[in-house]
């Protein structure tokens, strides 16, 4: 088979209706995909198959009227070009955005299709169709460097496959500013078409494999995160907040630097949920864990390690920061709580804080904030004990036990 361009073009519109099915095949048969990605997918081949459809009609150009080959083949190509876009913001983001871009596309380019001046200039077409298709590609690569927020692999290859694209829209709308013809087929066979029909058809191949490819490594990111996160409040579970944590510790404990541990604990939470059901606890739970992000320093590592037990580990800091932010978090979460609710509940927060220099491993760290928790708990709800002190964060005065020591104070 002779690879000049007729050929090439054929196997372009041929690859389009390929990928397609293709893409809409891997969709219906992959049942752990997620319903967000499944219709990206869907997406895809809607944008490849309009494509497609557009090739047909170009391809026919001569055989059919030029209404048909020209102003709506034409149409059909830059309306599946600008659904790309809203492919990838659904796949990354699980919601439709720029879904009016086609509409706009086609719709200006059928109107100046009307103008007594645009239809007959091959060049106008030209630069118009193929600079249009360069923004797309353009939209398409800002939404995929947006919504990569993990960093994959294939999201990346895809940016190179839609700058390939791109260079073949330059190249084209270049060489026919270069080399004016009354008429595309005039084109048809020169070296430079050619050259663009294969860029085209490469770039369509990768894309047929680099979809179905995104939404399985999406998947394998998904299936990783759900194995280190805890699913209600999005912080990191136990076991993925003691294998961090442990490396912390060890750079700590080598560099002599301090470190606190704050472990929370909200009171009487199995109330909140017999007395407004257990969507509320819920509630509670996910408040407190976007209170401790707000509040806690980037370089701190925040965990759910139980029910209603939350941690944060502090990378040097001192005593008195470990207690401020405590203090913060208790204050905002039963402030807020008391808010949401029009006062009808009253959420205190209990904390148990280890500080030192030590390069104790984790699980002696945590044994002693969580034996700090558990006296704070018996003492009352709402206090805050340290491993060092007999001081408390609190908003009432009340008396303290030691964590080491059996002496009482009085504490503001």
């Amino acid at each position: 088979m002779t690879l000049d361009t007729t050929t090439l073009f054929a196997s372009v519109t041929i690859a389009n209706f390929a990928g397609a099915l293709i893409i809409s095949a891997f969709a219906a048969v992959l049942k752990p995909m997620a319903q967000e990605t499944r219709r990206s997918c869907m997406m895809w081949c809607a944008a490849i198959s309009l494509v497609g459809v557009g090739c047909i009609l170009i391809g026919l150009r001569g055989q059919i009227s030029d209404t048909h080959s020209i102003i709506v083949g034409n149409a059909l190509l830059l309306s599946g070009q600008f659904l790309k876009p809203s492919a990838i913001t659904l796949f990354h983001r699980n919601r439709i955005k720029f879904l009016s871009l086609p509409v706009i596309v086609s719709g200006s380019w059928l109107l100046l299709c009307l103008q007594p001046f645009f239809e007959p200039s091959l060049l106008v077409r030209v630069a118009f169709v193929q600079g249009l298709m360069i923004l797309g590609n353009l939209i398409s690569i800002r939404m995929v460097l947006k919504g990569n927020r993990e960093q994959m692999i294939t999201p990346r290859l895809l940016i190179v496959t839609l700058l390939l694209e791109i260079a073949a829209s330059a190249l084209f709308s270049i060489y026919h500013a270069n080399q004016p013809f009354d008429d595309l087929m005039g084109s048809f066979g020169t070296t430079t078409t050619t050259i663009y029909m294969g860029l085209v058809l490469v770039a369509m191949m990768l894309k047929t494999v680099l979809i179905p490819a995104m939404a399985l490594e999406w998947m394998q990111v998904k299936f990783r995160k759900d194995a280190w996160q805890d699913p209600l409040t999005g912080l990191a579970n136990r076991r993925a907040f003691e294998r961090e944590a442990r490396d912390i510790l060890a750079r700590q404990g080598q560099c002599n630097q301090p470190h606190a541990l704050i472990v929370l604990d909200i009171d009487d939470l199995n109330e909140a949920n017999q007395q407004f059901g257990s969507p509320m606890g819920d509630a509670l739970l996910r408040l407190l864990a976007k209170i401790c992000r707000q509040a806690a320093p980037d370089s701190s590592l925040i965990g759910r390690i139980g029910d209603d037990e939350f941690a944060l580990l502090l990378p040097e800091a001192n005593q008195s920061k470990a207690q401020g932010l405590a203090a913060q978090i208790c204050h905002t979460m039963k402030f807020e709580a008391a808010r949401a609710s029009n006062n009808r509940l009253r959420v205190t927060i209990s904390a148990g804080i280890y500080w030192g220099w030590s390069g104790l491993p984790l699980s002696e760290v945590m044994e002693i904030a969580n034996s700090c928790l558990r006296k704070a708990k018996r003492i009352g709800p709402g206090l805050t004990i340290t491993n060092h002190d007999t001081s408390e964060v609190s908003s009432k005065p009340r008396r303290l036990l030691s964590p080491f020591t059996t002496r009482r104070v009085d504490a503001a």
